[in-house]
């Protein structure tokens, strides 16, 4: 684990009223982090500024940060210059974006991958990415998601329907066989 500091070392060191020194590690909690699935980091104080995290991380300029959220929710967008409180339990995890790609995140559709940057996706997008060439318009699909983000979480999909998507979210789709 890599420790930060971020005050000079005499500043770390010192007196407490009446109770005299103490070793700086001696009851010091430390907040810990990660970046885009990186090695954890640990901060000395509760709260971390934006652009420290980019420091510590190397990020660019042309690279927004987002805290990842647990679940299935959206990441949730950092603006530059904010202050980000480490102090919930557990470890927070930040992931960089490209500016332009908010969005970007990989579905999975009968079990293959696809790069996909919009907030939604609809009945006829899914079909259209699971069929290819073979995708026919005027066919009935049947199709089920799961693994959704919080507005919807799994569930059934029909033509003219929209649903939110998010990274790693699910489609099963197949064609469907009328009498």
């Amino acid at each position: 684990m890599t420790e930060i500091n971020s005050k000079p070392f005499a500043e770390q060191e010192g007196t407490q009223g009446n109770v005299g020194k103490h070793k700086p590690e001696e009851n010091k909690k430390s907040y810990k982090f990660k970046i885009n699935g990186g090695k954890p980091y640990s901060w000395p104080t509760p709260i971390i500024n934006e652009t420290d995290i980019r420091r510590i991380g190397q990020i660019p300029d042309d690279e927004d940060l987002y805290l990842d959220l647990p679940g299935h929710w959206r990441d949730a967008f950092i603006e530059r210059g904010a202050d980000i409180d480490l102090s919930a339990p557990g470890m927070d995890k930040f992931i960089t974006k490209k500016k332009g790609h908010e969005f970007e995140c990989t579905i999975i559709i009968n079990s293959d991958p696809f790069k996909y940057d919009q907030p939604t996706i609809s009945y006829e997008k899914v079909a259209s990415l699971a069929y290819g060439k073979d995708y026919d318009p005027n066919r009935v699909y049947s199709m089920a998601y799961s693994k959704g983000p919080s507005e919807n979480v799994e569930g059934l999909m029909s033509k003219g329907k929209t649903v939110y998507v998010t990274n790693g979210m699910e489609f099963d789709v197949a064609i469907s066989h009328q009498s």
